[in-house]
């Protein structure tokens, strides 16, 4: 099941951000799931469904990667079914205001993303993200222009991690 995702009273900048990013990422990919490229990722699976899809993880990722932690997850499972609810606005946030977060956060990212990057199949997983999103969908131009501010800040720190951690030549298994 996909929860559709927003941000809890968003007060200041960076809340604000994100919370237009999640409006736009609804409108946008609400019409149908892509495991493989897609924003919108399940959160809720039948516990079978999430046991298969577990035992295909290699065992040392499940310590050392927290991203793309969910599209691994969500790969996994639809290999076994491709069925998937969508709850718009059912996942509410309360967002950091704080730069210093945001870019730790998206460092780690960018440092897991190299290291995963050359994983025989999951490598995929973190190339077809990094991909942009085009332009604006209709009636939503206001929310695209804040949604790319917010993906040049994540995409700055994500950035500096992937290029630290794949010159450091820690490839994972």
């Amino acid at each position: 099941m996909i929860l559709g995702e927003r941000a809890w009273e968003p007060v200041g900048l960076l809340p604000r951000l994100y919370d237009a990013d999640r409006i736009l990422v609804t409108a946008s990919e609400s019409a149908g799931w892509n495991p493989l490229a897609g924003a919108l990722l399940p959160r809720v699976f039948p516990r079978v469904l999430l046991c298969a899809a577990a035992e295909r993880i290699p065992r040392p990722l499940w310590n050392s990667i927290t991203y793309p932690d969910h599209a691994i997850i969500s790969y996994e499972v639809s290999k076994h079914t491709r069925n998937v609810a969508f709850i718009p606005d059912a996942l509410w946030h309360y967002e950091n205001a704080s730069l210093v977060e945001l870019f730790r956060k998206h460092f780690r990212y960018g440092r897991d993303a190299a290291r995963l990057a050359y994983h025989e199949e999951y490598g995929n997983l973190v190339r077809r993200r990094e991909k942009g999103r085009g332009g604006p969908p209709p009636g939503l131009w206001s929310q695209w222009v804040q949604a790319e501010l917010l993906m040049s800040l994540k995409g700055s720190a994500y950035a500096l991690g992937y290029l630290l951690s794949s010159q450091s030549g820690i490839p994972l298994s």
